[in-house]
């Protein structure tokens, strides 16, 4: 009896350690134009993916704040895959789609801001 508890026990540490890894914040830079009231987010979710304009792809949509940096919490639906944006108006008219974001979770973060002391 006890080696089922056990399996589910590993499932679901497993499952907790892979939806906290997943967890990220994704910002982009406000369009400047009045009539933008929101943002799409879309993901495709797998290595070398085309993420598009499709409504499978579409995970989100974001309230536009006007001059400021759009930021909102994304649940990545996978360790690899893309991410990108496009701004709408209130009648409904939509940007093509931002440059892509390709992310890898299955990595570490690149160090940044190196420096060298003398």
């Amino acid at each position: 009896m006890l080696k089922p508890l056990v399996l589910i026990l590993a499932l679901l540490s497993t499952i907790s350690c892979a939806a906290w890894a997943n967890a990220s914040t994704l910002s982009w830079d406000s369009v400047p134009d009045a009539r933008v009231t929101k943002y799409n987010v879309y993901q495709c979710n797998t290595t070398g993916c085309v993420v598009s304009v499709t409504p499978a792809l579409l995970v989100g949509t974001v309230p536009a704040v006007s001059g400021a940096t759009q930021s909102t919490s994304v649940t990545v639906l996978g360790l690899v895959g893309a991410l990108g944006v496009t701004a709408l108006t209130a009648t409904g008219q939509e940007s093509v789609l931002s440059v892509p974001l390709p992310f890898n979770l299955t990595v570490p973060p690149v160090p940044q801001n190196l420096r060298l002391v003398p």
